[in-house]
């Protein structure tokens, strides 16, 4: 696995929402870390117009909204290779589960690859 992996405003967020809740002392400051990398900056949530999205009767859904420069903009993020791991296999656990959604596509391709791990049940046709 690269380094180095180009990701926008959703992959991020997604990305964030596959990281564990909780863990051992190292294992948190690790995430801390990799929520930093991940999550939006201060410019980037004005940019990207990043707001939660609304029900009709104006309650909180759960879910966040962007703007269509939060889809076609990318920004280059290095991560430690147990970064890139945790990711890994939180996809692959995903795949081998069939709990992989539309919003995890781009993500697994970038960092599990198109054809899927050895271990997962993706294979390329």
């Amino acid at each position: 696995m690269e380094n180095k992996k180009s990701l926008n405003i959703g992959e991020r967020l997604v990305a964030m929402g596959l990281l564990p809740k909780a863990g051992n002392y190292s294992m948190l400051r690790m995430l801390n870390e990799l929520n930093g990398k991940l999550g939006p900056s201060a410019d980037e949530m004005h940019k990207y117009e990043i707001k939660p999205v609304l029900d009709k009767e104006g309650k909180d859904t759960g879910k966040v909204g962007w703007n269509s420069l939060g889809v076609t903009e990318s920004v280059d993020i290095e991560f430690k290779f147990v970064e890139l791991k945790l990711i890994h296999d939180a996809l692959v656990q995903l795949d081998k589960d069939s709990k992989l959604e539309f919003n995890h596509l781009s993500l697994y391709e970038k960092f599990v690859g198109e054809e899927g791990d050895e271990n997962g049940k993706t294979e390329k046709k």
